[in-house]
């Protein structure tokens, strides 16, 4: 054939296909977004908030707290009230919890020098303690300053951890996991009945934080609250999770000691805009996406009234070619025709030709 139309009627090309997954995969996209940035709004609007105090040195409430926890962590009640009595009347004669005893800190390394690394959820009591009472009485910016001077990394936390010992250090990073956990002796010398622990991620880096006073409520999960802190080292704590039986290789972090967890922000591809913005986004990629329709669909009509007037100049073009091949085999036969009869009249003013010169010489021959 020599004229065809390039597409039929209502057929999309590859363009066309490119341009509709682009355009599904932006809506696609979006909603996403939305839809994750929704439920995290929800899930800060439904967080529990701290029905109780965050601390308390009250020997009542300190005490009521430590059987609910105790109690939850399924111990006996029988157990339990044996217990609480035994405190109670360690606290009528110890006000250390109060905060009322006067006893100032005193620095003394030689308590951490029993510390032993890598072994399986041992907790050296004293050190601990010890180490509690320093963060919570030293000052902050005490703290910071010393944590600069000593410049302790990870991997120094890891492989030499007894070189590391008692040394201040700054950490900042997302909380993976928290939970709260009595002090195995009560009253102690640091007067908490219990302490929040905190795992802290710095990328590939972690941390467990036993933290003295809590500020504030932090969330914790893969995408936690970021947070920032300064603390001491206590050891290198090895620790089987719940699922993990006695005889597998425990896990090991680096155990720190701090006073409290500050807020720090670090940008979250979920918290990077407030949920105006969200709203805002969406609607743009909506009309954007309406837009994008509208001009495809144009396109289309465009294309196809395009191709509707090529085709019809292609069959103009080929009539013409017809119309001009079939004129070129009929005007010779119409010349041979009236040239033809001429060829069989002769003229009659004519003249006859003249006799040659050799017809003559044979004419005048006798």
């Amino acid at each position: 054939m020599l004229y065809r139309a390039k597409s039929k009627p209502g057929q999309v090309k590859s363009g066309e296909w490119r341009r509709l997954i682009f355009l599904a995969m932006v809506v696609i996209l979006g909603l996403s977004y939305l839809s994750a940035r929704l439920q995290r709004w929800e899930e800060k609007e439904s967080e529990p908030k701290a029905e109780r105090p965050l601390r308390s040195r009250d020997p009542d409430v300190a005490l009521g707290e430590r059987a609910r926890l105790l109690l939850q962590g399924g111990e006996s009640p029988e157990r339990v009230v044996e217990r609480m009595d035994r405190e109670r009347g360690e606290l009528s004669q110890d006000d250390a919890v109060t905060g009322d005893a006067g006893n100032p800190f005193e620095e003394d390394p030689s308590i951490l020098a029993a510390v032993e690394d890598w072994k399986v959820d041992v907790i050296e009591q004293e050190a601990f303690y010890y180490l509690l009472q320093q963060v919570q009485e030293v000052e902050l910016s005490e703290q910071r300053q010393r944590a600069d001077s000593d410049s302790v990394r990870w991997q120094e936390m890891k492989e030499a951890p007894a070189t590391c010992r008692g040394r201040f250090v700054q950490v900042k990073g997302r909380v993976i996991k928290s939970w709260q956990q009595l002090t195995e002796q009560f009253p102690n010398r640091s007067g908490l009945p219990w302490v929040w622990m905190y795992v802290v991620a710095d990328g590939r880096k972690g941390y467990m934080v036993a933290v003295a006073e809590k500020i504030r409520e932090v969330r914790a999960g893969p995408n936690g609250d970021a947070v920032q802190l300064t603390g001491v080292f206590f050891k290198g704590h090895a620790y089987l999770t719940e699922s993990e039986e006695r005889g597998t290789r425990p896990r090991g972090l680096p155990l720190l000691v701090a006073r409290q967890l500050d807020p720090l922000h670090m940008p979250n591809y979920l918290e990077s805009y407030p949920v105006e913005m969200a709203w805002i986004a969406v609607s743009a990629i909506v009309l954007a996406a309406l837009v994008l329709g509208v001009a495809l669909w144009r396109s289309r009509q465009s294309s196809q009234e395009f191709e509707q007037r090529q085709l019809e100049r292609r069959k103009q073009k080929f009539l013409q070619r017809q119309a001009a091949s079939a004129g070129d085999v009929a005007e010779p036969t119409a010349a041979g025709q009236a040239v033809a009869p001429a060829e069989d009249v002769e003229s009659p003013a004519a003249e006859p030709p003249a006799p040659s010169t050799h017809d003559a010489q044979e004419g005048n021959s006798p």
